[in-house]
């Protein structure tokens, strides 16, 4: 009986310590993140929570009930003072991150955006192919810009309406097929999606000077081939994330008031709408970036942009300052923002909306209480699902 009572001693021990450390890092992980993500401001974990958490909520969510069970089960088995602190502490962060996850849950479903069991997983989802790839111009070295083109599965009979995709990544870095399950998906649900790449700017070769007007070109150049595809030339929309979104505005915004020169006399087509995410719309924000982790960076990206120090050079910063294309021939704009964006500072996009609207611009902007640069870079999850269906709604209440 002894021999008995001494084995079921040791499978319990075992048992409590394969528990514990189960429970111990998940937990500490949980809680840690959590903490970020409410307290963006806190060095280190607050950008990692903010960054990363609400991006990834679904899954946290089902990590700390596991990590909490786990700590609970251990407390179960005799670990009462550890055992019972880690249920505590993941019970008290699985229970905020819920708080997260509900938000989104009511965003997503305002939205018209469906709430999947793959908001909760972990899978990458599958990077979808353009259906076409095809050069729109050259840049100043001659070398051919791409396009890439995704089309509507089941065309319609009438002419589809034109999207163009500006991708971001600083101005200095990204690629048109970032974005690429987003563009399948609004090809999917009816549009001809253009992304095109522009150059990038690289410590001898700014590309203020240039990337705008590139943008401008593939808007042209996907105009006069709306035809070939079914589309319809009169119902454009633009959207980009980051410096794309940046570029989507100055280049449509200049384009409006007669201030975006094309080469060969070419003209920008009307946009019918536009729309950002986490938007650079005022890259001396950027520059001016406090962020002790992240201000550095954002700083390089735009002396990169521009060639130099925005004192060196303020008539190039204010070439690419969307303010200052304001003007009420703005095409209709969508924003949605991340209020602690560590890269982008959202004080610049209110600054701009607010300059905006007394301009008389039709524009709205989303901001988000959770998240932050990156929050839409999880196709699956509820943030990019819900600007997915906001920017649908957007584009087809003006007309495409």
């Amino acid at each position: 009986m002894a021999r008995v009572s001494r084995r079921a001693h040791v499978i319990r021990s075992a048992f409590r310590a394969a528990l514990l450390t189960l429970a111990a890092p998940i937990v500490a992980l949980v809680s840690l993140f959590t903490l970020g993500a409410f307290v963006p401001r806190l060095p280190r974990i607050g950008v990692a929570g903010s960054l990363v958490w609400p991006t990834y909520i679904g899954p946290g969510v089902i990590a700390g009930m596991v990590g909490s069970g786990a700590a609970s089960g251990a407390a179960a088995l005799g670990s009462k003072r550890f055992g019972s602190v880690l249920a505590v502490l993941g019970s008290v962060s699985t229970l905020a991150s819920a708080v997260i996850l509900v938000d989104q849950v009511r965003a997503a479903r305002a939205a018209g955006a469906s709430v999947s069991v793959s908001a909760f997983s972990v899978r990458r989802s599958p990077k979808p192919t353009p259906d076409a790839v095809e050069s729109y111009a050259a840049d100043s070295d001659g070398r051919p810009l791409r396009a890439e083109i995704y089309l509507p599965r089941n065309p319609r009979v009438e002419s589809a309406p034109l999207m163009v995709y500006v991708h971001g990544g600083g101005w200095i870095q990204g690629a048109p097929d970032d974005a690429s399950a987003d563009l399948r998906w609004f090809a999917d649900h009816g549009y001809v999606v253009i992304a095109p790449e522009y150059s990038l700017a690289t410590d001898s070769r700014p590309t203020w000077d240039v990337a705008m007007s590139q943008i401008g070109m593939a808007l042209a150049w996907a105009a006069e081939n709306a035809e070939r595809w079914t589309a319809d030339a009169e119902r454009i929309v633009v959207w980009g994330g980051s410096a794309g979104a940046n570029l989507a505005l100055a280049a449509t915004y200049a384009s409006a008031v007669d201030r975006l020169e094309l080469p060969n006399g070419k003209s920008v087509p009307r946009v019918t709408a536009v729309a950002g995410e986490v938007p650079a719309v005022d890259p001396v924000y950027v520059h001016d970036n406090i962020d002790p982790q992240w201000g550095p960076a954002t700083r390089d990206m735009v002396r990169t942009y521009i060639g130099g120090d925005i004192a060196d050079f303020p008539e190039r910063i204010e070439a690419i300052r969307v303010n200052n294309y304001l003007s009420p021939a703005a095409p209709p704009t969508l924003l949605t923002a991340c209020v602690p964006d560590h890269l982008v500072p959202v004080a610049g996009v209110r600054n701009f909306v607010a300059e905006a609207k007394r301009s008389g611009v039709d524009i709205q902007a989303v901001y988000r209480r959770w998240g932050d640069h990156l929050i839409s870079a999880r196709y699956d999850g509820l943030p990019n699902q819900t600007m997915l269906h906001l920017y649908l709604r957007h584009f087809r209440r003006h007309g495409a």
